[in-house]
């Protein structure tokens, strides 16, 4: 599975549970992938936060790490790291440009659909509020 693509120790854990494979097995597994360095939360949580914030805002990359079972200090954590030298306002407008090109929106609807659709993206409302009012 690991060769396939890196997972967190959670993922892997539950992966290997649903194929039938024991609790002792998989928790000796688990141990000998951590030792070996194959398996390591911290590093998982940091490149996951790295390719995400191409597309996505800090609190929907924070929910997917959760979900895959990320602690939520090392997700923290790893999500500031990858933020480094980012400005989330321009990710943004990046962002918003390229799903709605240049042109400002027409009108109060279209305000809205573009309000929703940097909200799904995981961005805060104070990032929205300043990017569609400029």
């Amino acid at each position: 599975m690991l060769a396939r693509r890196p997972f967190s120790i959670r993922e892997l854990t539950r992966r290997l549970l649903a194929k039938g494979a024991d609790e002792a097995s998989v928790e000796q597994a688990i141990r000998r992938c951590r030792e070996l360095g194959y398996l390591n939360d911290a590093d998982y949580a940091l490149n996951l936060a790295k390719r995400r914030l191409e597309r996505r805002g800090p609190m929907a990359i924070r929910a997917e790490m959760r979900q895959r079972g990320i602690d939520e200090e090392e997700a923290r954590e790893a999500l500031h790291q990858a933020m480094e030298g980012i400005d989330l306002r321009e990710e943004a407008r990046r962002i918003l440009e390229k799903r709605f090109g240049e042109t400002p929106p027409a009108d109060a609807r279209e305000r809205r659909r573009r309000q929703a659709f940097l909200a799904r993206r995981g961005f805060d409302g104070t990032i929205i509020l300043e990017l569609l009012q400029d």
